[in-house]
């Protein structure tokens, strides 16, 4: 086994005499495995790029994109920032998206030295990619569309990957950052040979220049995920549905309907509540790179029973058959809220640039500083904190405002940062991740992590003539890191209202006023003022314990295997982090037998999560690592429960002696049978009970997370507790088991799971990931009997 030192709170991982044996790779479905093996796995350079001052950057010196430049697109390419309306393809019909390169404009004019746009790729609508040297090539913004479905009426989406070959590709921030001795996508199926990403798990270094400390030269794999859907799981776009630019595809890989070689066609349902979603890549490996480069994009649900007819005929009855709302009546969404009915979205990212306005990754010593921490993973870092804040794809940008209501989606699509906003004004939170509170709950402060969503109603009344600065005071990592810098990274845009005094008879928040009606409040399986269950005891099937773990690699002086520089001292660090010690495939010498094999297109995962459609489950998170997470599950929704202190140093020393010959083994998975016991407190999850350990009383989630969501900010030494109902969440609770069920085949036919990740993206590349298998609920009606089937509706 390895050998472990603990150093504090650090699990300190040494070389292994242990022989690992030889990965099976990836399976490449189709018959191009014969005419695609001789593309070259390139060759080791470092990037050449020299970092800009973010100080030069002129701030507030561009426009916000609104991401809602256009109505219904007929023809392309049209182009990010635009609104695309595809409920049950009613308006356009099927909706063609290309995932392009191209240029966009993020940096202001007068930004010292750069007169080059930035090189971004993207979602664009339409038949084709935007040809170089056309004015459709430069892009205002690399961010969007923005989708709107409409619920219950399906939406027919062909994407297609036009990314072509790394070694190509003007984006240099992925040329010369992929890391090959992580478990990725591998297109060119490298680890079959040369089995990088185990042998960097085993401790060896890449010798300069050899073929796993080469800069892959390959196509781009890319995958499709919509983020908060509640969606088949051959749909969900997972780490392993990617397809490759030159038609090379993923073992999860999926297609409802015909679509290129390099693409896939998703049919979504849209069979969930109204919520706030988006869509991006999630290739296995590689998702930080993919979305560094711009690949990301909202997707709203609205509901039609709930949204009333409009004059411009844009959701006339005529159109979609939609009924009138009564905001008076209160049963309206806020959608319809009058006034209202336009979100502006913000999607907050952060970014580092070249001095030539480039996209620029600290990989390796890229830029005269050492960012990767050990020489195992040349091109990886555990962490990514840009010097540059963008919004909507623009540096530090602005918005002129009425003295009036506006109502915003905030996105934080960054990397590892997680930002505190405040305006100097209230902010009223009227949605989350998964839907609408019931009542409008007021907020000073907005604390947002990667992937999370809120919908805001900002007033700005009385503030005529003012410039309002939206401004971030997280630290970085969160919660015991650097407090950023006021004037960047401490500023994210700025909002100028206007002189004029504007009428307005839109909804107003501060009112009282509840968003929900009776008949459409939030089922409750948690008391959030309480921090209690809303639910009794004995609903709760199961109690899972999930474990995190920094895995860390000591300090050293080796040979550069990027530069080939001799005497190069890495300061050790992360390795990798592990949910509940166990590696993205489940792969361990654990001889329990508590992990479930399932092959998928002749690979095999080892599944732990294992759940039952129409169960309500409680999930703990018990953080032991350094940093915050940003915990997300797919394919359902979930409600915050409470977080809780614990003493961590005792319970890592309990946690520790548990595993078989007393002391930690990084990767073999929990130390117990994953199977409940009484050294687990009778949980699944294979931990010892954390219940001896906690300290103080259970903390309520915030009020702005008393909704639906999905996404769950996890704080290092405390215990996060969420209620999760594998059910459409707006299905009483008084409902009969032979009706607790989705409208689709949950299960994947017992091969499709979804994938459970920290959603930052440095994690979930490196092993912070794992899969659950939904099973069906056995008193429902069979896959055959339900609404939408596999192959006719999806």
């Amino acid at each position: 086994m390895n050998e472990m030192s603990v150093t504090g709170n650090l699990l300190v991982r040494g070389k292994s005499n242990k022989r690992r044996s030889k990965s099976k790779g990836f399976a490449l479905i189709g018959a191009l495995l014969g005419t695609l093996a001789a593309v070259s796995p390139g060759s080791a350079a470092q990037s050449p790029q020299v970092r800009l001052d973010p100080d030069s950057i002129p701030q507030f010196a561009q426009p916000l994109p609104g991401l809602d430049l256009g109505a219904v697109v007929s023809s392309g390419p049209t182009g990010v920032g635009l609104k695309v309306y595809v409920g049950a393809d009613a308006i356009v019909g099927s909706t063609e998206i290309h995932i392009c390169e191209f240029d966009a404009s993020v940096l202001p004019s007068g930004t010292p030295g750069v007169t080059a746009k930035t090189r971004s790729w993207g979602y664009i609508v339409g038949p084709s990619c935007p040809a170089p040297g056309t004015p459709e090539y430069t892009q205002d913004s690399y961010i969007g569309p923005v989708l709107v479905a409409v619920r219950n009426l399906p939406s027919t989406l062909k994407f297609v990957n036009d990314l072509g070959n790394a070694d190509s590709t003007g984006v240099l921030a992925y040329k010369y950052s992929v890391d090959q001795t992580i478990h990725w996508a591998d297109p060119l199926d490298l680890h079959a040979t040369a089995h990088c990403y185990h042998l960097a798990e085993d401790g060896h270094i890449p010798d300069p220049g050899s073929e796993c400390a080469q800069n892959y030269a390959g196509p781009i794999p890319a995958a499709v995920h919509l983020h908060g859907g509640i969606i088949p799981p051959e749909l969900d776009g997972g780490p392993d549905a990617w397809v490759a630019s030159d038609g090379r595809k993923g073992h999860g890989y999926y297609t409802s309907a015909p679509a290129p070689p390099n693409g896939f066609t998703y049919k979504y349902p849209n069979a969930q509540e109204t919520a706030p979603l988006i869509f991006h890549d999630h290739v296995l490996g590689n998702l930080r790179l993919n979305l560094y480069a711009g690949i990301a994009a909202g997707y709203i649900i609205e509901d039609n029973t709930l949204i009333p007819t409009d004059a411009t005929g844009v959701w006339g009855s005529t159109v979609l058959g939609v009924a009138a709302c009564d905001p008076a009546s209160n049963k309206c969404l806020p959608s319809n809220l009058p006034g209202t009915a336009e979100i502006v979205p913000v999607i907050i990212q952060d970014r580092i640039f070249d001095t030539n306005g480039q996209l620029f990754w600290p990989a390796d010593d890229a830029g005269g500083i050492l960012s990767s921490p050990n020489p195992e993973h040349p091109y990886w870092a555990p962490d990514f904190f840009g010097d540059v804040n963008v919004v909507n794809g623009k540096a530090w940008p602005y918005l002129e405002v009425q003295p009036k209501r506006y109502r915003f989606l905030f996105i934080n699509a960054s990397h590892s940062r997680i930002y505190n906003l405040n305006l100097g004004v209230p902010m009223w939170v009227i949605g989350t991740d998964g839907g609408y509170v019931d009542t409008p709950i007021r907020v000073d402060n907005l604390l947002i992590t990667s992937g999370e969503r809120y919908e805001v109603i900002i007033d700005f009344k009385g503030l005529n003539e003012q410039n309002l600065i939206l401004r971030n005071t997280a630290e970085a990592p969160y919660p015991n890191g650097t407090a950023p810098k006021p004037t960047t990274l401490g500023h994210v845009m700025q909002f100028r209202v206007a002189a004029a005094d504007a009428a307005d008879t839109s909804f107003d928040p501060a009112s009282g006023n509840r968003i929900r009606g009776k008949e459409a409040q939030i089922v409750r399986l948690v008391k959030p003022t309480k921090g209690k269950l809303a639910v009794k005891k004995k609903n709760v099937a199961v109690t899972r314990q999930l474990v995190f773990n920094d895995v860390d690699g000591a300090s050293k002086t080796v040979t550069n295997p990027v530069t080939g520089e001799p005497g190069t001292t890495y300061l050790g660090g992360r390795l990798e982090i592990l949910m509940n010690n166990t590696k993205w495939s489940g792969e361990s010498d654990r001889t329990y037998g508590d992990f479930t094999p399932i092959t998928l297109n002749g690979v095999t995962n080892n599944y732990s999560e294992i759940v039952q459609e129409g169960n309500i489950e409680v999930w703990e998170f018990v953080n032991l690592t350094q940093v915050s997470h940003a915990q997300h599950l797919h394919g359902v929704a979930f409600q915050v429960l409470n977080r809780q202190d614990f003493n961590k140093g005792a319970y890592m020393a309990a946690y520790a002696t548990a595993f078989p010959g007393g002391a930690f083994i990084p990767g073999f998975g929990p130390p117990l049978d994953y199977r409940p016991s009484s050294a687990s407190g009778k949980k699944y999850g294979g931990n010892p009970d954390i219940k001896p350990y906690l300290q103080g009383k259970v903390i309520p989630p915030r009020p702005e997370e008393s909704a639906w969501k999905d996404t769950v900010i996890t704080l290092p030494g405390q215990v996060t507790r969420v209620a999760v109902r594998y059910t459409p969440s707006d299905l009483p609770i008084s409902a009969k088991a032979q009706d607790r069920y989705f409208p689709f085949d949950s299960s994947g036919g017992n091969q499709n799971g979804f994938v459970h990740h920290c959603h930052m993206t440095e994690h979930e590349d490196n092993e912070m990931m794992r899969i659950s298998l939904v099973t069906l609920n056995p008193d429902a009606p069979a896959p055959a009997s339900r609404l939408l089937k596999k192959g006719i509706d999806y």
